[in-house]
């Protein structure tokens, strides 16, 4: 396939329980070579990366009611090693007691949390773990129609590197996110790829941008794998 010459991984997002056994089978395949997500606690994380999956993705399991779970991050690290956690701040901006803010909303089919997406939040996070992930929302849970810059501006103050998704839909979207990033962000696209449908090359994506980490939605999309830049 197209996306192996070009040195792609992949990501296994789990929708439910029964994506368990497929998702094992397919990181002893492939070992050390795809990343798991989704309904990753501190029960099942190592045994995730014991079966060969490169990386853990940790998203609605260090919050609880609307708020960050900070001792169950450290747990994690602690379990599975900084370098091999992944923190899912995937986000939306809602207008909230007086103005507008960024919220981070890792799993569109739970509550959108209280923790405010800011620089200070970025880094209490980066602090434990080995890169960030996230996806920007519009309040319905779709793909907004630009990039928002101020997002960018926030998440490039990151000490570690961010895969960023959302807005981008041109070559000028990509290069003006790539200017704010001040090179801390890789990017990930959807269902714009010509692989799914859309007019973006990803012969050419990933010849021109090292930073390129092609995803698809599996929430919407369940029948569709991800995939990403083993960096």
């Amino acid at each position: 396939r197209e996306w192996k010459r070009n040195g792609l991984g992949g990501i296994i997002y789990l929708l439910d329980s029964k994506s368990k056994t497929q998702a094992i089978e397919a990181l002893l395949l492939h070992k050390n070579h795809i990343m798991v997500g989704g309904n990753i606690d501190s029960r099942n994380a190592q045994k995730f990366l014991d079966s060969g999956a490169s990386h853990v993705i940790v998203d609605s399991f260090i919050f609880s009611e609307g708020q960050i779970m900070l001792e169950r991050l450290l747990a994690l690290e602690k379990l599975v090693g900084k370098e091999r956690l992944l923190v899912n701040l995937s986000c939306v901006r809602l207008f909230r007691r007086g103005r507008s803010r960024f919220f981070v909303w890792p799993d569109r089919r739970q509550r959108i949390t209280e923790f405010e997406l800011s620089e200070e939040a970025i880094s209490l996070i980066a602090h434990h773990c080995g890169k960030i992930f996230c996806l920007n929302f519009t309040p319905k849970g779709k793909d907004p129609e630009s990039i928002d810059t101020e997002l960018l501006i926030i998440l490039s103050s990151s000490p570690v590197r961010v895969i960023y998704g959302g807005g981008l839909h041109s070559s000028s979207d990509i290069h003006l996110m790539e200017e704010l990033g001040s090179g801390m962000l890789d990017f990930t696209l959807t269902d714009s790829l010509d692989m799914f449908g859309g007019t973006l090359a990803l012969s050419k994506l990933t010849a021109a941008h090292r930073s390129f980490t092609p995803v698809v939605d599996t929430i919407e999309k369940p029948q569709k794998c991800i995939l990403c830049r083993v960096l």
